[in-house]
């Protein structure tokens, strides 16, 4: 019985929440960093 407790939520859990609108914009802005930051990598040759 102890063996399958693991299916059952519990009640310390926290719920996953969707992210905001200020966090997308956030992945966004770094996700373009990044890209940036590799096709300026790619373009020196390393």
């Amino acid at each position: 019985m102890a063996a399958n407790n693991y299916q059952w939520p519990s009640e310390r859990m926290n719920p996953k929440r969707a992210a905001s609108i200020n966090e997308m914009e956030t992945m966004a802005s770094l996700a373009t960093q990044v890209n940036a930051l590799s096709k300026k990598i790619d373009s020196m040759g390393i």
